[in-house]
């Protein structure tokens, strides 16, 4: 029996071995298969991440290059898109986001008895981005765009109209002019990023050194981080034949802030001493280089009064008192990195103007043939920098500084953050900027990146500024705005910051003061409709930064395929007339290019 048991029992051991160790090797081999689809899984979902984040800072504004940006870091994660791999980018799940599907096809052994010798694995990722902020333009003309001159020597590609798109909000008078200081302009004068100088009156002054400047790196002394240069970014949205970047009045010339230190007849008659066509690139003297005066009316010369003035004031060197300001720009090519230091300089595209400090009758005189051809050519005039032909679809930059010295701006020097510590300069040249793309100007805008030096002439009222771009992508985060100098206004005004229009969201947003005349960073004091009232010099804004943080709702919309959606706005009550410089900055806290899901 026991015997019989035992024969029994080792028959059972060998049917279990024969039914089921193929089972369990199967089994096995399966629990392989199994694993490395998790690797290969694991690895996709990288390439996935990648591929979402490299597209997502162009995906709105650049969709072709975003898409070679995702394939290239898709290949660069070890995924070649051949035949076997395929990516597919389409919008994400949040308005401005993007989501990319990595699918790869691995060998499938255990499968191939059942058909399916290959087995298609795929991973998909959301990123978004939120773009550094764009400031004070919505379409191709950054300022005012007067009429060009019409003399017989001006240079056809400054046009002969306007070239305004009808993307401009405000249309050609938005009653503001970009600005830059020279590097020994006093920081109360209202730049807070381009002058050397301060007191300790100012925000961010230490003694006489301006802090917001750090630009006493020398070519010679070591490096600096490049805050004395403003950046303007040009954005071609698509295809185009040709781009030309032009400028109004960029040479500084001191006529006064209202331009009431231009050539008059007598006290008594402010017209134009001259002839109609006192040189070959003017023949209406009489409107463009009209005088001016605070308590005219209006109170200003008009269009081509850009209000260059010298500028005197406490910490400013003896020794630079009166010295005129060089300006020098340059247009830097798109960049991945999304850093215009890091965009290579065009060399055709650099240009350098000279200064000029004249009293009214020299002024007179060098405006007149034969005169001074140079101030002829550039005063009061659109001057063309480059023309760009079949530009990039993607971000150019516009860079202006004043701290190279005179005979020195070039591709290289335009592209070194460091300043040439002989240059000097003490005043404000105040210009506007277009672009010119024939056939379709709605392609282009221009407006400043991130933080721009304007001045404001306007009169009493209520005047509304484009302040910063905000796309949806932004949800959730804060937006913190930063104005320097708000208080030259000749009576208290008031100034609030106003949604997009159109945004979607749950409204309204938590809007406190930061400091410095309203508020702090421990101590913040709400500001109800998001408003600050009673701006002026007397309440301690002048020379002061005030700080306000807007949190955006989660749910935040615009519409980021329209370049005049999704713009906050400044509106100011001016009681009296405004001759003003001052400074914005605007940026979104937190990382600019994250993973969603």
């Amino acid at each position: 029996m026991r015997r019989r048991f035992a024969q029994e029992s080792g028959a059972i051991a060998i049917v279990v071995a024969l039914v089921f160790v193929p089972v369990l090797v199967g089994g096995a081999a399966l629990g392989i298969e199994v694993a490395r689809w998790f690797a290969v899984l694991e690895r996709v979902q990288r390439a996935a991440d990648a591929a979402a984040l490299a597209a997502a800072p162009q995906w709105m504004s650049a969709r072709a290059a975003a898409v070679a940006s995702a394939r290239d870091a898709v290949r660069r994660n070890g995924y070649p898109l051949t035949g076997s791999t395929r990516l597919d980018l389409v919008n994400g799940s949040a308005a401005g986001t993007v989501r990319a599907t990595l699918s790869v096809s691995v060998p499938n052994p255990l499968g191939v008895a059942l058909g399916e010798p290959v087995r298609e694995l795929s991973r998909s990722s959301e990123a978004g981005y939120s773009a550094p902020v764009s400031i004070g333009s919505s379409c191709n003309v950054l300022g005012e765009e007067p009429d060009p001159a019409s003399g017989d020597l001006t240079d056809p590609a400054d046009g002969t109209g306007s070239v305004a798109s009808t993307m401009c909000s405000y249309g050609r008078r938005p009653h503001l002019w970009a600005s830059i200081a020279g590097p020994d302009t006093s920081k109360v004068k209202g730049d807070r990023f381009a002058s050397r100088w301060c007191t300790d009156a100012n925000s961010g002054c230490s003694v006489n050194d301006n802090l917001d400047y750090r630009g006493y790196g020398s070519v010679s002394a070591g490096a600096t981080d490049g805050q004395p240069s403003y950046f303007l970014r040009v954005t071609v949205r698509r295809q185009v034949s040709s781009m030309t970047v032009q400028l109004f009045d960029p040479a500084f010339v001191d006529v006064g802030d209202a331009c009431d230190r231009m050539p008059q007849r007598s006290a008594t008659d402010s017209s134009w001493p001259g002839l109609p066509d006192p040189n070959p690139y003017v023949r209406d003297a009489a409107r463009r280089y009209a005088f001016g005066s605070p308590t005219s009316s209006p109170p200003s010369s008009g269009e081509y009064c850009t209000g260059d003035t010298m500028s005197v004031a406490g910490a400013t060197p003896a020794a630079t008192l009166h010295a005129s300001v060089v300006t020098s720009f340059a247009l830097h090519s798109p960049t991945s990195s999304g850093d215009p230091w890091r965009a290579p300089v065009l060399t055709s595209c650099v240009r350098q103007y000279p200064g000029w400090i004249l009293t009214p009758r020299a002024m007179a005189a060098a405006l007149t043939t034969p005169g001074d051809p140079a101030l002829q050519r550039y005063f009061r005039q659109w001057v063309t920098v480059c023309t760009v032909i079949a530009p990039q679809v993607g971000d150019y930059y516009l860079q202006v500084r004043t701290n190279i010295g005179s005979g020195r701006a070039s591709a290289t020097r335009m592209a070194d953050p460091r300043e040439d510590a002989d240059a000097s300069g003490t005043g404000l040249n105040r210009f506007s900027v277009r672009v010119d793309t024939p056939g379709d100007q709605e392609a282009v805008s221009v407006a400043g990146f991130e933080r721009l030096g304007l001045y404001v002439n306007v009169p009493s009222g209520r005047t509304t500024f484009l302040l910063a771009r905000v796309g949806s992508a932004a949800a959730g985060s804060t937006l913190r705005v930063e104005l320097f100098d708000l208080g030259d206004a000749q009576a208290p005004a008031t100034l609030t910051l106003v949604r997009p229009p159109a945004a979607g969201g749950t409204w309204p947003a938590r809007c406190v003061a930061l400091g410095e005349p309203r508020g702090s960073p421990i101590a913040p004091v709400e500001l109800a409709h998001c408003e600050l009232t009673g701006v002026s010099s007397a309440s301690g804004f002048d020379g002061k930064l005030q700080q306000v943080a807007i949190e955006l709702p989660s749910d935040y919309r615009c519409v980021d395929d329209d370049p005049t959606d999704c713009w906050f706005r400044v509106a100011v009550d001016y009681p009296s007339s405004v001759f003003d410089t001052t400074t914005w900055s605007a940026s979104l806290e937190g990382d600019p290019v994250r993973l969603i899901r």
